[in-house]
């Protein structure tokens, strides 16, 4: 991970913010997003967050897209390397809620641009990583 966004993360852990790092699991690097969970912790942020890929620009056919099989691997992994670490793997803490909630609980499963923003790699910011690279937006 280059200097610049380590040093922009441990500021922001230092400033007291809550932070998530967020991990596009492709098949590309469905064996390093483990190595990024472990990451995390030693950076000091308290939670990471796996993220499917979106179908959508560079990412539009299957060729980034790993099997369920794969996907399966990674939560489990990274989540062994979460407890290790002392992080969550925010996705499995969500799911856990959401199954512990009284019956009938309305859960629309958004928090875009109300408890998390999504910062792009060319530094816009967007609601949420679903909605990145959408000029209207901007």
């Amino acid at each position: 991970m280059p200097k610049r966004i380590t040093a922009g993360i441990r500021n922001a852990v230092a400033a007291g913010m809550h932070v998530t790092i967020t991990s596009v699991v492709t098949k590309q690097n469905a064996d390093d997003v483990p190595k990024v969970t472990r990451l995390v912790g030693r950076l000091g942020a308290q939670a990471h967050h796996l993220l499917w890929v979106h179908k959508k620009g560079r990412a539009g056919d299957d060729s980034f897209a790993p099997d369920n099989a794969t996907i399966i691997r990674v939560v489990r992994d990274c989540r062994k390397e979460a407890a290790e670490s002392g992080v969550i793997v925010d996705n499995h803490e969500s799911v856990k809620a959401r199954l512990k909630s009284p019956a009938f609980t309305r859960r629309d499963l958004s928090g875009a641009a109300v408890n998390s923003l999504c910062v792009y790699c060319d530094g816009r910011v967007y609601p949420s990583a679903a909605t990145a690279q959408t000029p209207d937006l901007l």
